[in-house]
């Protein structure tokens, strides 16, 4: 029994100190370029538009968000809550649920950052394991980068490239559920008008999207992420990943709350 101990601490020992790639350095914190109550509202869609789903971000605090999607037809929200860690520049705990039409809560996923080991301890339903990331900061590729969205705005200087970890929920039932797809290199192209706003676009590319090349156009007035095109899709229900940013409003937790209802019934309505 001793021996099994030393031998686990030895696994974890290691674990913890194995070098890893970073880019924290990249970024800084920057706490006033956070507004408690915007929520930000993007389409979600393959790169053709096709399959749109209506994805919206609440700033909860400052360092928590809710996100909202809500696919028309589908009978109810995917809901979910992250907590971030602005050491690592990602989110450290998220949750996620469906909410029903009825307002029915049902709790689906959940993970943890242990940072000592850098390991994710995640639980999807029944299934729990863990597993390492090899890269920080790290984003979920499945979130739809909504922590890499969060974290962009603290770059120190967002004309130098960088490099992210990519992680994701392999959604296979014969595979580990939750892997490290690898890095992805994030360089900064030119300035571009979309919409009238000047945006920094950006090219991503690398294994952790597949392998594929894809383009990023941030907002540096409003922070967030104005659109996103890459062609690799980051959910088997998608065949490439599109994200288009609609509006950004204020909103109360209370309006909110109302706003994920009204939301909802909208999507479903009556025949």
């Amino acid at each position: 029994m001793k021996n099994s101990l030393a031998l686990l601490a030895a696994v974890f020992l290691v674990a913890a100190t194995s070098p890893i790639g970073s880019s924290l350095g990249a970024f800084r914190h920057q706490p006033a370029a956070i507004r408690v109550g915007e929520v930000a509202h993007y389409v979600k869609s393959n790169l053709d538009g096709s399959k749109p789903c209506r994805v919206s971000i609440f700033v909860a605090a400052p360092d928590e968000l809710e996100v909202a999607k809500i696919e028309r037809g589908l009978g109810d929200a995917a809901w979910v809550r992250a907590h971030f860690d602005w050491k690592l520049f990602t989110a450290d705990r998220i949750k996620a649920a469906v909410v029903l039409l009825d307002g029915t809560v049902e709790e689906r996923a959940e993970l943890t950052l242990e940072t000592a080991v850098r390991t994710v301890r995640f639980r999807f339903g029944d299934t729990a394991g863990s597993a390492a990331w090899k890269w920080e900061p790290f984003h979920i590729y499945n979130f739809d980068f909504t922590s890499l969205n969060f974290a962009w705005r603290h770059l120190a200087d967002p004309t130098k490239p960088f490099t992210i970890g990519v992680m994701d929920p392999t959604f296979a039932n014969d595979a580990d559920p939750f892997v490290y797809r690898g890095e992805a290199r994030i360089e900064y192209v030119r300035d571009e008008q979309i919409g009238g706003k000047t945006c920094r676009l950006y090219r991503i590319s690398g294994p952790g999207i597949g392998g594929k090349t894809g383009s990023i156009w941030q907002d540096p007035k409003s922070g967030w992420l104005q659109r996103v095109e890459i062609p690799f899709p980051d959910n088997p229900a998608w065949n490439t990943f599109r994200l288009e940013l609609q509006r950004v409003e204020k909103m109360t937790a209370d309006e909110w709350k109302r706003f994920m209802r009204s939301a909802l019934v909208e999507a479903n309505p009556k025949e």
